[in-house]
């Protein structure tokens, strides 16, 4: 995306009103129906909020989890300016429980060394192998 496509979405949203992304997808020429509409609500959206989590936010989303919800896309309606995907990495790499933030020990860097010899950058299957430990904070510590 670049900011004349950015711009010609801007205006086909507010001419259509959101509605119909066929039409803002003709309006901006270069992008699919379903590339607008993600890129309008992941990236351009006005209320959608970038950046810092704030505490209610944090706690709204650990109230949600433990309440048994089970759909990204409903925890994002019920925090205000947040996607599901914002929900789901602020979760899975922030707030759950299950995930380790200690340090590495010397057998897990050992693992990691092991499989990513053997695997290479499979940091996902490296990761299930460590438990506690997600893909990315498995990558993190490689390229550390």
């Amino acid at each position: 995306w670049n900011e004349d496509e950015d711009e010609r979405l801007r205006c086909a949203v507010a001419t259509f009103g959101g509605k119909s992304w066929p039409r803002a997808a003709a309006a901006v020429g270069t992008k699919t129906a379903t590339q607008c509409m993600q890129r309008w609500r992941r990236a351009l959206q006005p209320d959608m909020r970038k950046g810092r989590w704030r505490d209610e936010e944090d706690a709204l989303l650990l109230d949600l989890m433990t309440r048994g919800h089970d759909s990204w896309s409903e925890f994002a309606r019920h925090i205000p300016g947040r996607s599901a995907k914002q929900c789901r990495e602020r979760w899975r790499h922030h707030l759950d429980p299950a995930v380790s933030r200690a340090r590495f020990t010397p057998a897990e860097d050992a693992v990691v060394v092991a499989m990513q010899a053997a695997r290479g950058n499979a940091w996902a299957r490296i990761a299930a192998r460590l438990p506690g430990r997600t893909e990315n904070t498995v990558k993190t510590r490689w390229t550390a």
